[in-house]
């Protein structure tokens, strides 16, 4: 665990265990923050890809490729931050973070992700520079008193509402949900976006015109034209490319853990014993890609998941520290925004069928865990909905 310095000198709600009542109170909290809000999710993204298209567009125009990422970080960013605490974090203001919210959460998040991500670089001098000595809070504090301000300044509400209805202290609160809206839900979308639109605009055309007839009927049907949670709920080969997304790419491909009690751990093909106080350590890609439950594994089949047999399948992708689908609840450690991450996921691709019919995009550059992904074509649809 990181020193409690990144944290404002808390435990956060990630680091506590269901026993404990903070855990229960906290996380009751966080995932009542994501239900209160749930009319505001679609709306905000639709608002952010509607700002970011335009900018893809233009510089696929002057240089023949887009980068990806970038704007996938400020629409996570955005969305997150108008979702929660209704301010835009560009809007002007003593704090505000401008377009700068997503470096200052990637500069936060890195030192405390050091010990198990890669740079890229020669793996004995990645060890000796990353992985054996624990990166001081020092050296990213001025970004993290930056995030704090803004939260606090423009939370109160939120913060408020922590402290009345869940009796959490208002300290307490604020570096929770900084916890929860940039190491949770921000880290996990900014990580997973390029990579899953490099997927599916990787996939071929017959899957995008597939996607854009499915989007699109049930935006008609469902939405009585506007793009809604019900239509959402309707598009089941969307759901199953981002399932597929996170199956092949988990955004945390690892978890660690300290055993609570003696445990035996079975697999497909063994028995093993795991003393109390043992640290275990899980590879997400190991389980999401085995070849005893998935088949043909390491290549992306985007209707995985579609149908009662493929729907079965989803408890094998657990990518957000628990079965695919499981809930999230204040009695396990399933991360708080499982549902959210793959929900906002489809409402990103949704929100790009409605205005491309396809897409294409370069091989992905990929160094240590960073993977950046270039359009090398947007093809816009003839009526575009966004």
């Amino acid at each position: 665990m990181p020193s409690l310095k990144f944290y404002g000198g808390i435990r956060p709600c990630i680091y506590l265990d269901p026993s404990e009542d903070r855990h229960e109170r906290i996380k009751s909290f966080v995932i009542d923050l994501i239900k209160l809000n749930a009319s505001k999710w679609v709306p905000e993204m639709e608002a952010a890809c509607a700002e970011a298209f335009p900018v893809w567009e233009e510089d696929l125009k002057k240089k023949g490729r887009a980068q990806v990422n970038h704007e996938t970080g400020q629409i996570a960013c955005n969305v997150l931050i108008k979702t929660i605490l209704g301010r835009d974090p560009r809007a002007e203001g003593e704090y505000s973070l401008k377009t700068h919210g997503p470096f200052l959460f990637q500069a936060w998040l890195a030192p405390q992700l050091s010990p198990i991500a890669s740079a890229g670089l020669p793996h004995l001098l990645e060890e000796l520079l990353i992985h054996t000595f624990p990166i001081p809070y020092f050296f990213v504090s001025i970004f993290y008193k930056k995030l704090e301000k803004f939260f606090e300044t423009y939370g109160q509400e939120v913060i408020d509402m922590a402290q009345i209805k869940y009796g959490l202290d208002r300290h307490d609160a604020l570096h929770n949900i900084l916890f929860f809206m940039g190491f949770n839900a921000f880290g996990g979308l900014n990580l997973f976006f390029p990579p899953m639109i490099g997927y599916v605009g990787g996939a071929g055309q017959k899957l995008h015109k597939d996607l854009a007839e499915e989007v699109r009927e049930a935006v008609r049907i469902e939405g009585k034209g506007k793009l809604t949670a019900n239509a959402l709920n309707k598009m089941e080969l969307l759901k199953s490319v981002v399932y597929e997304c996170l199956r092949m790419y988990p955004p945390v491909p690892y978890q660690y853990a300290v055993a609570k009690e003696d445990l035996i751990i079975e697999t497909h093909d063994g028995r093993y014993k795991v003393k109390k106080g043992e640290i275990l350590g899980g590879c997400q890609p190991m389980a999401t890609r085995d070849p005893k439950v998935f088949k043909d594994p390491d290549n992306f089949l985007a209707s995985r998941f579609v149908g009662e047999d493929g729907r079965k399948l989803l408890r094998h992708v657990v990518w957000g520290n628990g079965p695919g689908d499981a809930e999230t609840s204040t009695k396990n450690k399933q991360c708080a925004a499982a549902n959210l991450v793959p929900f906002l996921s489809q409402t990103l691709l949704a929100c790009m069928f409605l205005r491309y019919d396809s897409f294409t995009t370069f091989k992905p550059t990929i160094r240590g865990n960073q993977i950046t992904v270039h359009f090398s074509s947007l093809n816009k649809a003839a009526f575009p909905l966004i």
